[in-house]
């Protein structure tokens, strides 16, 4: 398959991906977003007053997305909404809201796949809730109706009165910095929360959820140990309670219990006549504050990283010699993304930006050396390892924290890689026997690789890079295996004017500008192999190196830097003298 193919190619998956503009041109939903950012609302349907008044939101909001973005192109942010309907509908709904962004129709309206694939929800009991009717009364007070858009044409096959709405933002590379799904009508996203995570607003307290997902499940803010592991995998596993209802819905139970006492007193003449009124009064109350006030289950327990660990399998299957299989060939994220939608995947963040990790560890004892920490459930097949990964590089390096230390993404050169598709990613099977030597012969193989990939000239280049999983390395040997090999490499790499970085669970890298956080943390453990950058100094001159290696460091870093056009160059310039100065001074 080559990269240059389309996203409509690439995700050609089927009808229910597929949307019209009010051309009526049919398009995967995918090209969307595919060269730009936007901000795509999903809506009931178009004749919809509540819906109406979602959009009036989007039109309140779109002069400050224009205002923020200023005369970056890259940063604007382009309004589109998806309904269920018809074209003659979108088109009249488009002119009556004055609706600045595009709009495409949905036509699969019975099954409402589209929606259901980016997880929104249905509500078949909103008419009997309070606070659907208030928020209907307080809809209608201010202006907003029901009819006037081809009323004719509405039947119970061009809409669907339980869709409730939402509202992604999306960009090139299938990213998603920000997800709303509406809980029931009238259920406005947060246009300040909107906006930080666009990038448009500055909030050093704002984190994108799914980002802190995985600092909390990556255990980022504290050093670990195979000791800290296995105390945490020994922990209890969280616990279903009951159904949480709130003090209304409690109010309802007992009113209704009260009811059932006071029909067993007066109609009530044997024992179980009374325990049929009070057992079918308790149902009916439970009954009615559910559909009126909602319930919700609760998890008791440690938390989210406990249920997170788990038990690594021994491979399967054929190896080769020294117990290795290499990758069958490398993925880029539209490719992945293909894969994983057309096998149905259950991990959904690669466009939607809610991870869903409820697989619980349940039979760890102990950490031994086949654990690795985290696996999906069953075998590690390579399309959830990908998968996974995928969505830590979207959902972590690709996102800021203030953890950080600093503003921006927590790499600053992944945003942009995935918008290139210019990562590439592969899995490496390995075994028991496999040594160090085994895994940095397959690197080495893979640094001489790295040049042929696209892109190949200009600053472009500088956005390419490599991920190698190894998915069945156990944590007892991830600093032999995974620091052994970075270790035994990188002159090699720095020598061509590339870096190797290693990641695992258990690597305790602090950040550059917090030495509390430990970003090199990942949910496999992995080696990546990218070009050389003016910040790369740091990495370079470090005094756990002999003279003569920092020396070679330093003689390379010069050389690929003077010869880049990457970084700043009042930046630039500076890195290249402390670099010449720290040679000069190595050199005495």
């Amino acid at each position: 398959m080559e990269k240059e193919q389309q996203t409509d190619d690439i995700l050609g998956l089927g009808r229910s991906f597929l949307v019209k503009n009010l051309g009526g041109e049919e398009l995967s939903i995918f090209s969307i977003w595919e060269n730009r950012r936007v901000l795509l609302s999903f809506v009931r349907h178009f004749n919809c007053l509540m819906c109406k008044y979602y959009v009036s939101k989007l039109n309140e909001l779109a002069p400050r997305l224009r205002a923020a973005a200023g005369e970056d192109e890259d940063a604007r942010i382009h309004l589109a909404i998806v309904g269920l309907g018809t074209l003659d509908q979108a088109s009249e709904f488009k002119r009556q809201m004055g609706f600045e962004g595009e709009v495409f129709v949905d036509t699969d309206i019975l099954n409402a796949s589209l929606y259901k694939r980016f997880k929104l929800r249905e509500d078949k009991f909103f008419l009997v809730r309070p606070r659907t009717l208030m928020n209907l009364a307080r809809v209608w007070y201010k202006g907003f109706r029901s009819w006037g858009i081809v009323e004719e044409q509405y039947s119970s096959s061009t809409v669907n009165i339980f869709q409730l709405e939402g509202t992604f933002l999306l960009g090139p590379g299938n990213t998603c910095d920000y997800s709303h799904r509406s809980e029931y009508p009238g259920h406005l996203f947060d246009a300040e929360d909107l906006l930080c995570a666009a990038g448009l607003k500055d909030d050093a307290a704002y984190v994108a959820p799914s980002t802190e997902k995985w600092v909390a499940r990556l255990m980022m803010s504290r050093p670990v140990s195979l000791e800290s592991l296995r105390a945490l995998s020994e922990t209890p596993l969280p616990s279903r309670s009951l159904v949480q209802i709130p003090v209304q819905g409690l109010l309802t139970v007992l009113g209704a219990v009260i009811l059932g006492i006071i029909a067993s007193l007066s109609f009530g003449t044997t024992l179980k006549d009374d325990m049929v009124f009070l057992s079918g009064s308790v149902f009916l109350g439970v009954l009615l504050s559910w559909l009126l006030f909602g319930v919700e289950w609760s998890e008791a327990g440690p938390g989210d990283v406990a249920g997170y660990l788990r038990r690594r399998l021994r491979l399967g299957g054929q190896t080769t010699r020294g117990g290795i299989r290499k990758p069958t060939r490398l993925y880029t994220p539209k490719e992945i993304d293909r894969e994983v939608i057309r096998n149905e995947s259950q991990c959904d963040c690669g466009f939607i930006a809610e991870v869903n990790f409820e697989e619980k560890f349940r039979d760890a004892q102990n950490l031994s050396g086949d654990e690795t920490g985290f696996l999906p459930s069953g075998n590690p097949s390579e399309l959830h390892v990908l998968d996974e990964t995928l969505c830590y590089v979207r959902d972590f390096l690709a996102k800021p924290h203030p953890l950080l230390g600093r503003t921006g993404p927590t790499c600053p050169f992944v945003p942009t890689s995935l918008r290139l598709d210019s990562l590439y990613l592969g899995v490496c099977q390995t075994s028991q026997s496999t040594s160090t030597e085994d895994i940095a012969e397959l690197i080495a193989g893979y640094g001489a690789l790295f040049e042929t990939l696209s892109p190949k000239d200009g600053r472009k280049k500088m956005y390419k890079a490599i991920i190698i999983v190894f998915p069945n390395v156990p944590l007892l040997r991830a600093s032999e295996l995974i620091d052994g090999v970075q270790n035994k490499l990188k002159a090699e790499f720095v020598a061509r004017g590339q870096m190797l970085g290693e990641f695992h669970l258990l690597n305790d890298g602090a950040g550059l500008r917090n030495p509390n956080f430990f970003p090199l943390r990942t949910p496999y453990p992995s080696l990546a192999i990218r070009n050389m950058v003016p910040t790369d100094i740091v990495f370079l001159d470090h005094e756990k190196y002999p003279t003569t290696t920092r020396r070679r460091f330093l003689q390379s870093y010069i050389e690929t830097i003077k010869s880049s056009t990457v970084g700043k160059p009042g930046q630039v310039d500076k890195d290249l003298q402390v670099a010449e100065e720290l040679l000069a001074k190595l050199s005495e």
